[in-house]
């Protein structure tokens, strides 16, 4: 969910919503024990006034549910391959139960289900979803009252999804499996699960490039620092290879982690002549060009030369 929702005040029943630059109701004009009006969408798509005192007030299931919308970014770079992998799923699962065999789809939803909640879930105790409320259902994520429950809850559907009889769902829930593990940092299972994958798929399998990136996070969190290597460089070995661009970043950060500096530059500064726009990893890349050769980072962040001479 973005940050940048926000809510308008429902109107009291019987009355027309105050114009926006009317006063509205206060907090001391509610009779006691009367109960606030829960919050509607503004419907006429007018610019929303800023709710200083609800961002005051953002309790913490509000402050969890931005959290998981940022979680990406906040992830620790082993497990980040990891979650990319679980939203690809969604995605995925989406598509299976689009189509029209009605077992294909029962099983992708319950993998799905699955993916949902290792991305987005959050623990909210029972107290505080009473609190709530029907409110809670505005946010359209998967809530457990414990952690417990929302690790078993995944466990099973996982495990059905791997036993579902249909191919491909099971294919893909190798692959959730895989970045479950990977979240808590079981890495021996991860690497199992991303290994059978890829024994069992085809060279051109659209995820492959996925499970190798993570079973070379896998690896590399173990230590295994060379065949992290050899795995980064099996994900995208041609310069015209979907991934291109993160296999050469992780490429030179492992060169790094080995101390062989200068083939991780040499692999940096390739990857800038091969990627010279901005792709998703540059700023990854651009960071450690600045810690390895500054001199090179300032060549790369000045300004093209002028196509025009200079009068």
């Amino acid at each position: 969910m973005s940050d940048d929702l926000d809510f308008m005040p429902a109107a009291p029943e019987g009355k027309d919503e105050p114009a926006s630059t009317g006063a509205g109701k206060g907090e001391g004009d509610r009779a006691p024990g009367e109960r606030a009006e829960l919050p509607t969408w503004n419907r006429s798509r007018r610019k929303r006034k800023a709710n200083v005192k609800a961002e005051k007030e953002d309790d913490a299931f509000q402050r969890g549910v931005r959290k998981a919308s940022r979680q990406v970014i906040d992830t620790p770079k082993l497990v980040i391959g990891a979650i990319v992998i679980t939203v690809a799923m969604i995605a995925g699962g989406v598509a299976l139960t689009n189509r029209s065999h009605a077992s294909d789809a029962e099983a992708a939803r319950t993998l799905q289900d699955a993916t949902a909640a290792i991305v987005r879930g959050q623990v909210v105790p029972p107290e505080e979803q009473e609190r709530l409320g029907d409110s809670i259902k505005l946010y359209r994520i998967p809530v457990f009252t414990t952690e417990d429950e929302r690790d078993t809850k995944i466990t099973e559907q996982v495990a059905a999804a791997k036993s579902a009889g249909r191919k491909k769902v099971e294919q893909d829930a190798l692959l959730v499996a895989a970045a479950q593990a990977m979240q808590a940092g079981d890495f021996d299972a991860a690497l199992a699960e991303y290994e059978t994958f890829l024994a069992d798929v085809p060279e051109d399998h659209p995820m492959r490039f996925a499970a190798l990136e993570g079973k070379g996070n896998a690896l590399e969190a173990k230590g295994e620092l060379d065949a992290a290597l050899a795995s980064f460089q099996e994900i995208a070995p041609h310069t015209s290879d979907y991934y291109r661009a993160m296999a050469l970043y992780h490429q030179g950060r492992v060169l790094e982690a080995l101390e062989r500096s200068d083939e991780a530059l040499a692999i940096y500064q390739q990857y800038f002549e091969e990627f010279p726009r901005e792709e998703m990893a540059t700023p990854m890349v651009r960071d450690r060009v600045e810690a390895l050769d500054p001199d090179f980072a300032a060549r790369l962040a000045a300004p093209p030369p002028s196509p025009f001479p200079t009068p």
